[in-house]
This record gives structure tokens, C-alpha cells and sequence, in this order.
């Protein structure tokens, strides 16, 4: 099965190795990985991640006025101001969202068991793969807190602070 994806300006699809190996043993063939990167091309770089329903567009831009489901947080003039922060989210593996999951696996096994390990992980080779050597931030809630979490816990020389909400 084969899904088209809407990309718009700022977003992109990361391939991941050919099988990205996951904590649950396995790994996961041709991963891609579906990010959205918005703000001050110079500024320090958040990432943030939501809940399991949360996706890669956290607020509206110049590129994708559409709101996020962080608006009331992210933008310019709010306590994440994008005129000073690159903010970077992903869809999680495993998700609804662009990045690799069920709905759009196409194999005749089932999906494999995705870990905030197995996350963090990913987020780690999209950031070398943008050029991105260390985090000002990582913020997650609920979900994404655990991702954070593991993050700072596999990355610690590659993150200045975690905030981990509801986790």
C-alpha cells in the first residue's frame, strides 16, 4: 500500500539507514522519518514533541499558515519565539502522521514495536543529517517527554537542557 504525502516549504522526509535497528530487537526497514523545521535560520534549535496524536507542524508560519497543534505557545511573541529559536518537530515512527507506520507499511507482517529509545535515535540522525550538532532544547509532552527523555539519557553531549511535561 502506498499513501501520497503532502510536504510543504520548511518540512521534509529523512530516510533513515536501510534498517534501523530498534530496542525491541529487529529493525526497521527503509524508515523515513517526517520533520518540519521553522524560525530564525540562525537561532538555536528546539525540538519539540507532543502526545502520540501530536504531528510535525506545531504552529502556523510564513511556509504553512495552517495552525499547529502547539499554536498558543509557538510563534512569533510567544514563550517559544520563533524569531530567535529554530523550532524542529517530527511525526513519530510508528504514528499516523508521514513518517513510517501502519498506515502506510505496505509489508504483510506487522508494524514493529516502536521505543522513545527508538525515537530519540531517529531524531539524532535527522539532526546529523541537517547539519545540527546540539540542541538549545528538547521539549516533549506526554509522549514526547519520554523522547526527551531518552534523548538526554543517549545524547548528552548533543543537548543543553530537556523539558520533560507530563511524562
Amino acid at each position: 500500500m502506498s499513501a501520497a504525502v503532502e510536504i510543504f516549504a520548511g518540512q521534509g522526509l529523512h530516510h533513515l539507514p536501510l534498517e534501523f535497528p530498534l530496542a525491541a530487537g529487529g529493525g526497521l526497514p527503509s524508515g523515513l522519518l517526517a520533520y518540519e523545521l521553522e524560525g530564525n535560520p540562525h537561532g538555536p534549535v528546539v525540538v519539540i514533541q507532543g502526545g502520540i496524536s501530536s504531528g510535525r507542524h506545531v504552529a502556523s508560519s510564513s511556509l504553512d499558515p495552517t495552525p499547529g497543534w502547539w499554536e498558543a505557545m509557538v510563534g512569533p511573541e510567544r514563550a517559544i519565539d520563533t524569531r530567535h529559536v529554530r523550532v524542529l518537530a517530527t511525526d513519530w515512527l510508528g504514528g499516523t502522521g508521514a513518517s513510517s507506520g501502519p498506515a502506510n507499511w505496505g509489508r504483510d507482517e506487522v508494524f514493529p514495536l516502536i521505543s522513545s529509545h527508538d525515537q530519540a535515535r531517529a531524531i539524532a540522525r535527522l539532526l546529523d543529517h541537517l547539519g545540527i550538532e546540539r540542541l538549545e532544547r528538547f521539549i516533549g509532552a506526554s509522549y514526547g517527554g519520554m523522547v526527551a527523555l531518552a534523548f538526554a539519557e543517549q545524547f548528552p553531549e548533543r543537548l543543553l537542557g530537556a523539558v520533560a511535561i507530563s511524562a
